[in-house]
């Protein structure tokens, strides 16, 4: 199976992290990598992505530089051609829908 990267965006996501992350890597499509971008962000929640523990799982800090570069961030780190991006609190609700139908595939390096 193809490698997925699915790319979360982070800034003040403390209260919807863990949800987050846990819900991505719960989906029955195993060949996925979750990489959390903290933007910068004041609150606890890269001490909450470094209390889950997963192979699939990495994090990236940076200073702020917005959803955009966050997402810009992580697409540049990814493994995959094919990636997913969601914010801490669109992902919770909306990836069990849409992965992996909604993958769209990103520009070769």
């Amino acid at each position: 199976m193809e490698l997925v990267s699915v790319i979360v965006p982070m800034y003040r996501g403390e209260k919807y992290i863990e949800q987050a992350v846990r819900s991505a890597l719960a989906q029955t499509y195993r060949t996925l990598e979750v990489i959390v971008v903290d933007d910068g962000s004041p609150d606890e929640g890269a001490a909450v992505v470094e209390g889950i523990h997963d192979d699939r799982l990495r994090m990236i800090r940076q200073q702020n530089q917005g959803v955009a570069g966050a997402r810009n961030t992580g697409l540049s780190e990814a493994s995959s051609l094919r990636s997913l991006t969601r914010t801490t609190s669109g992902i919770r609700t909306s990836l069990r829908h849409r992965f992996p139908s909604s993958l769209t595939p990103r520009s070769p390096r």
